[in-house]
């Protein structure tokens, strides 16, 4: 059975995205992948790790290989909202958070490469920041939680009991990533 919902705007989306992927994932980013206003299938990953003094960790071999390897899953959708998810407090200066610059240098990346951005956001401990909004600033997490599509009690698995439900939607490697990104864009007969 298929189930619609109707995001009319980013906190929408954000409330109504652990039903669209089944599982609540701290320190981690989504691709959805969009096939016009319809979702099709999404992605996640493991945020890197940063340290405070991050502006060192971006030019990291294993963070450039993170934003490699999360560019061309965008690729391969063609058209997504990416979303990060941190238990970084976001307060004082939304703009310099680490993850927040993470997330506009793969915006940027994948504008280059031309995939087509609905979305890119950053949801804190605090607050969620919007990339595309004309103004970047901290927006109240009651944005998401008090939207019709948030559902209030829901229970969803953890990233390890989603994976052991799970069996063969799983990886650690970049090829069956992109494999299984690819089973997912394969029409359904």
């Amino acid at each position: 059975m298929t189930i619609t919902l109707k995001a009319s705007g980013t906190a929408d989306f954000l409330a109504a995205l652990p039903r669209v992927t089944g599982i609540h994932a701290p320190e981690s980013a989504f691709m959805i992948a969009f096939d016009g206003k319809r979702t099709m299938g999404s992605a996640r990953i493991d945020l890197p790790e940063m340290n405070a003094g991050w502006e060192d960790d971006v030019k990291d071999l294993h963070v450039m290989q993170w934003l490699g390897t999360f560019a061309e899953l965008g690729e391969r959708f063609g058209r997504v909202a990416v979303v990060f998810y941190t238990d970084d407090v976001l307060t004082d200066t939304p703009d310099d958070n680490r993850y927040v610059q993470l997330a506009a240098m793969l915006a940027l990346r994948l504008r280059r490469i031309g995939v087509k951005i609905v979305d890119t956001c950053v949801v804190g401990a605090d607050g969620w920041v919007g990339l595309l909004a004309e103004k970047l600033e901290l927006r109240s997490l009651s944005e998401i939680t008090e939207s019709n599509l948030h559902e209030a009690g829901q229970q969803l698995p953890s990233i390890e009991e989603w994976r052991e439900s799970h069996p063969g939607h799983t990886t650690n490697t970049r090829e069956q990533m992109l494999a299984m990104v690819e089973e997912q864009l394969q029409p359904v007969s």
